[in-house]
């Protein structure tokens, strides 16, 4: 027997707060918190550097470009387990809280789905400017990259939200905008280089 919604509780800190709210309300109230556990990836920074030398770049890898009155510079990061996600302090892997979700009725395309928008670097990474002889180039490219980045991160916490509050008629409005921003970047960087 489930307890009524007007007693779910407000905020869940701690496994124990988890467990109660799985074991004594139903899925459609604690799915939600269950699925956000899932979010456990932060950003830190590796390397920093003059030049893209030896920088990686690849799923679970991106690099930042710097400018600045100074010149040029370039952070790498790692797309690494955040330890003060609370699945990491709770003891538990993405696994173990995607087959609860799962034994209570969600939907395991769905939740692949979250875990690879979330899982990938590249849900999130903007492109890099290669080294280009043009200042005027670089300075355009550079302006287009801050400017896409800017969006695309806008519409990946907008796209997160929807995810944990599983409104899918969001999350595929979210990435039919993202698809039209990345066609208009491509199309944009492409034009400041032919010019």
């Amino acid at each position: 027997m489930n307890l009524p919604a007007s007693s779910y509780p407000t905020e869940l800190k701690t496994r124990e707060d988890y467990d109660f709210a799985r074991q004594n309300f139903d899925f459609s109230l604690w799915k939600k918190d269950w699925r956000a556990l899932l979010f456990c990836k932060t950003w830190r920074t590796t390397k920093t550097s003059d030049s893209l030398d030896g920088l990686i770049q690849d799923s679970t890898h991106r690099v930042i470009k710097n400018q600045s009155p100074a010149g040029v510079s370039y952070v790498e990061q790692e797309y690494v387990d955040d330890p003060s996600a609370k699945i990491n302090l709770f003891g538990l892997t993405q696994e173990e809280v995607k087959q609860i979700l799962i034994a209570a009725g969600d939907s395991a395309d769905e939740l692949n789905e979250l875990m690879k928008k979330e899982g990938y670097a590249n849900a999130v990474t903007s492109e890099i400017v290669k080294n280009d002889t043009s200042e005027e180039v670089t300075a355009k490219q550079a302006e287009l990259d801050a400017k896409y980045a800017a969006s695309k991160a806008e519409l990946y916490n907008q796209y997160v939200d929807a995810a944990i509050h599983a409104d899918t008629e969001t999350q595929e409005s979210i990435k039919n905008l993202m698809a039209q921003i990345d066609a208009q970047y491509d199309a944009d960087y492409a034009a400041t280089k032919e010019k």
